[in-house]
């Protein structure tokens, strides 16, 4: 279990793909969801129980609300910790969005993607239905704009939304990532270019590549002398190159440094760098997440068997690891993986709800 969940939670990180559940930036990062005695309900950030474990399954909040779910899946173990429908919560724990979708994001722009038997949809705070369903996904709003999946998950091409429902964006993607700093990176026939939010193709050509954050995304391009070797840079949103391709991976930008990995060799290590391409801090993590509040997430040994720690952007060490997973701090906290088990540390690495399956 621990390493397809590492894998997942690997490509997520490099790549930024769409579609998210719950994105990070959305959520309130003041309530937190926990698990005890096969219930879900909510902690703040001194692990004080603030809405009491009474649900088969709790996402993050965002904007007030939070998915909720009210049993367990038809044929499911009796602990299994995801319902078969879903509504919202507030942050007293009332079930304010009555539970019964088939599958439900997070609030963005105050608005939710819904699944029902007719599709995804989109509901407002107020559980109102203000965009009808009739696709087969819907992700987040960012920037006034939502990607939607149509005619089905194989086949189906993505496009664009706005908040009436309205296609602006004619389906035509094979992946996406979502707006940001006015551009989103968009794949046809496996090849990365950036739109703008009226959908013009504004920087072009690449074979992979990433959101725009701090002015700044990461991009991967082949190697003129070995056309299957790519290397991944940076660009502005003018399309230029400001960093150049010389990793095997780059991350996204975040409080000013950005995780890189300098060899593709057996021991290869992440590093980070500056907006300029200086290296802060030296290569010698397995894998590394971007900075959050002042620290960021690394691996220390084997890729899969290797323990998480966290530090500073002096690279100091100041979360010995020692978790299985570790995730991005968060008002305060940060979920962290022992096995199969959760539990969330502050920023001195001190639990403050213990670890539960």
């Amino acid at each position: 279990m621990k390493k397809n969940v590492l894998a997942i939670f690997v490509l997520l990180f490099l790549f930024g793909l769409w579609p998210s559940v719950y994105g990070q930036e959305a959520t309130s990062c003041k309530i937190f969801p926990v698990l005890l005695n096969g219930k879900e309900g909510y902690i703040d950030n001194t692990g004080k129980i603030i809405i009491k474990p009474q649900f088969f399954g709790a996402g993050e909040f965002s904007e007030g609300l939070a998915p909720v779910w009210s049993g367990p899946f038809p044929g499911s173990r009796p602990e299994a910790r995801m319902g078969d429908k879903v509504g919202y919560a507030d942050s007293t724990g009332k079930i304010v969005i009555d539970i019964q979708y088939q599958g439900g994001g997070a609030f963005s722009e105050g608005l939710a993607g819904v699944e029902t038997e007719n599709g995804w949809g989109y509901i407002d705070k107020s559980g109102k239905v203000v965009i009808k369903p009739e696709f087969t996904y819907g992700g987040e709003f960012s920037e006034g704009l939502a990607a939607v999946i149509t005619n089905g998950y194989g086949e189906g091409k993505i496009g664009f939304i706005d908040k009436t429902g309205k296609i602006v964006i004619k389906p035509q993607f094979d992946v996406m990532t979502h707006f940001s700093e006015g551009l989103a990176a968009v794949t046809i026939n496996d090849r990365v270019r950036y739109i703008n939010r009226s959908g013009d193709f504004i920087i072009g050509d690449f074979s992979n590549g990433s959101y725009f954050s701090e002015g700044l995304a990461a991009v991967s391009v082949d190697n003129n002398q070995a056309k299957y070797e790519r290397r991944w840079g940076y660009i502005n949103k003018t399309g230029q190159i400001v960093i150049e391709p010389r990793y095997v991976s780059a991350a996204s930008f975040s409080e000013g440094l950005a995780a890189v990995n300098v060899s593709s060799s057996a021991d290869g290590k992440w590093g980070y760098i500056d907006s300029t391409g200086e290296m802060r801090i030296k290569p010698r993590f397995t894998f590394a997440l971007k900075f959050s509040e002042g620290l960021a997430a690394v691996q220390i040994g084997d890729l899969e068997t290797g323990k998480w720690g966290y530090v500073d952007k002096t690279g100091k060490m100041i979360i010995k690891p020692q978790f299985d997973i570790a995730e991005e701090f968060c008002g305060g906290l940060a979920k962290i993986y022992i096995g199969d088990k959760i539990g969330y540390i502050n920023k001195t690495g001190k639990f403050v709800w213990r670890l539960a399956e």
